[in-house]
């Protein structure tokens, strides 16, 4: 355990510290000492658990993550019949814990955790179980769970459309979604889901800074070509207001310009195909890895000269050193 109260595995949290690092990797705030204290509590918990459960472990033997997964798990579903204080304590360690994912989703945590989405009279529970689950889909064994389980995706999505729900839950719906949907054999299922696209809107025009590009990528993928116009249009417009950096960081998070570069080569309506052509034109003015954003192809037939459209206008430099 580092000063900040947080615990890990000794041999990681070792590295963390020889490498330089002064902060919590958790809290990121930085710790006034790198001595590292042994959690005397979570030992005995670990200990009492093992006997509980016929497991005795040598001296030296130190506790396997799927030991310590099992025992956070089992916890989960102890505090099921106690207060919400209590369930919402572990869901906690079970964030804190997200490394140990695979092993947690074996020893059935999602099933547990995509219940708790529905505790809309609870947004705190509610809101730190959608982030232990957005924090456990990055694994391919539990995008499988949740996809197979009954009404997974859609306790998911009605955490995304939940208006008693935090922006940062819902936020965390929306990136879990994109998540699930970029597997191919999952998108299908994702897409069927009742409100989702219009949720993920939502985050796109509401959402923090960081979801937003996510929630984008979503609809991008999922939704219309009529939801896919009005976004690309919305975007133009708010980079034409002088907003070209938050539009950046929408833009640029994959894989934002790659699918606006499919859009660009596809789109029938000559304009719109402009206006996907600009928001990656935008982008190149901040990074230098055009061909790899824009791909070849390029050319000024995606303007038409008569066009006194301003927002579809950019530096002829970039058309002659680019086209």
């Amino acid at each position: 355990m580092v000063v900040s109260g947080r615990t890990f595995d000794r041999a990681n949290i070792q590295r963390w510290i020889n490498a330089g690092k002064t902060t919590c990797p958790v809290t990121k705030e930085t710790i006034s000492s790198t001595d590292l204290i042994p959690d005397k509590t979570m030992k005995e918990q670990i200990d009492k658990w093992s006997k509980e459960q016929g497991i005795y472990l040598k001296p030296s033997q130190r506790p396997t993550m799927k030991m310590t997964a099992a025992f956070i798990v089992e916890k989960l579903v102890a505090s099921m019949g106690s207060p919400a204080a209590a369930a919402n304590s572990v869901v906690r360690e079970l964030i804190d814990r997200a490394r140990l994912g695979a092993h947690i989703g074996e020893y059935g945590a999602l099933p547990i955790l995509l219940h708790l989405l529905h505790t809309d009279d609870d947004p705190g529970l509610q809101a730190d179980s959608i982030l232990a689950v957005r924090e456990l889909v990055s694994m391919e064994p539990n995008k499988r769970e949740i996809m197979e389980a009954e009404g997974g995706v859609d306790a998911i999505a009605h955490v995304l459309n939940c208006e008693n729900a935090t922006l940062d839950a819902r936020a965390d719906a929306a990136f879990t979604l994109y998540q699930l949907s970029t597997v191919e054999m999952y998108r299908c299922g994702v897409s069927r889901v009742s409100g989702l696209v219009s949720g993920l809107v939502k985050i796109v025009r509401e959402g923090p800074a960081w979801a937003r590009g996510k929630a984008l990528a979503g609809v991008l993928s999922l939704g219309s070509d009529e939801v896919k116009e009005e976004e690309v249009r919305r975007l133009v417009k708010a980079y034409d207001q002088g907003e070209t950096e938050e539009v950046v960081k929408v833009v640029m998070v994959y894989p934002v310009p790659q699918l606006l570069r499919d859009m660009r080569l596809t789109w029938t309506k000559r304009k719109l195909r402009r206006k996907a052509t600009l928001l990656l034109e935008i982008c190149y003015t901040w990074v230098c890895t055009w061909d790899w954003i824009v791909g070849p192809g390029f050319d000024d037939e995606d303007r038409d000269p008569e066009d006194n459209d301003t927002s579809l206008r950019a530096d002829n430099n970039i058309y002659e050193k680019h086209g």
